[in-house]
């Protein structure tokens, strides 16, 4: 279940930056898997402990009768003052960057979330023309 970004900025002390569609994660199909969602957001409090659990980082979500799979998830953080993505296994120290419990994070810190993709169902080469345009 996704919050209104409203009622999350209201309840948690993060500012969304964004809150979108990844482009082509789609897994290709008759019927096309749903695109990825992907939310950044910047830390408020002066200091918090972030705990994160997800699957499909590394195996991409599976398509279903000849469709293709879909894109994966991922975490990033980018600390404050630094230009550099990193996950929480490179920047925590911690054993499993989609599996973690209280990594600290700071005022100014951001993250990005991405849901994976869903994979595709049918034989890509069945989707209706009218569908391809549109995605």
């Amino acid at each position: 279940r996704l919050n209104p970004v409203e009622v999350f900025e209201t309840r948690f002390p993060w500012r969304i930056d964004a809150h979108e569609f990844v482009p082509d994660t789609g897994g290709p199909g008759e019927f096309r898997g749903g695109l990825a969602l992907r939310k950044k957001m910047t830390c408020l409090a002066d200091e918090l402990k972030l705990s994160f659990m997800s699957d499909r980082q590394e195996l991409a979500p599976w398509g279903l009768f000849k469709g293709q799979s879909g894109g994966c998830g991922s975490l990033h953080i980018r600390r404050r003052g630094s230009e550099a993505w990193k996950d929480f296994h490179e920047d925590s120290g911690k054993v499993s960057a989609s599996k973690f419990s209280n990594a600290v994070v700071y005022e100014g810190d951001q993250v990005i979330v991405v849901a994976p993709g869903g994979g595709g169902y049918g034989d890509a080469r069945k989707r209706d023309r009218q569908a391809l345009a549109k995605d």
